[in-house]
């Protein structure tokens, strides 16, 4: 059965992911937009936690003003995250969370190309302005 979607998209509520959204939209792409919501399992990693309940309340409320209208439903999905694995806390280290956090969307993403025909998971990403990691994109 043929997808009724173009692509699945990773949206953080972000300047980048909400760029994205806005183009797919305004050039009327069919979208399954998802939030990945992940949980810690402990209190290691105190800042990037914080973090992330700012970025599901930014999405919580542009769905309520901006999506909803339209009709796009926003998939949320929460995730447990083990954060001594293989004896190391790499959540605990925010310059190092970033990019775990990353496989933890595109697993999402994977998971909605496995019940669904469309294969393209787009997001939106700033690590640098001129190169990757120069330190002038929003990790900088």
């Amino acid at each position: 059965m043929p997808s009724k979607f173009d692509a699945h998209l990773a949206w953080s509520g972000g300047v980048e992911s909400t760029a994205i959204l806005s183009w797919a939209i305004d050039y009327g792409f069919k979208v399954k937009v998802f939030h990945a919501c992940p949980q810690w399992d402990d209190g290691m990693a105190e800042f990037y936690p914080q973090q992330k309940q700012s970025e599901l309340k930014a999405c919580k409320k542009m769905e309520e003003i901006w999506l909803e209208p339209l009709g796009i439903p926003v998939h949320y999905c929460y995730s447990s995250v083990q954060s001594k694995a293989y004896g190391h806390n790499p959540w605990s280290d925010y310059s190092h969370s970033s990019m775990h956090n990353f496989f933890l969307w595109m697993y999402w993403g994977m998971l909605f190309t496995q019940v669904d025909q469309c294969k393209k998971i787009w997001y939106g990403d700033n690590y640098g302005l001129d190169n990757y990691g120069d330190g002038k994109g929003d990790e900088g």
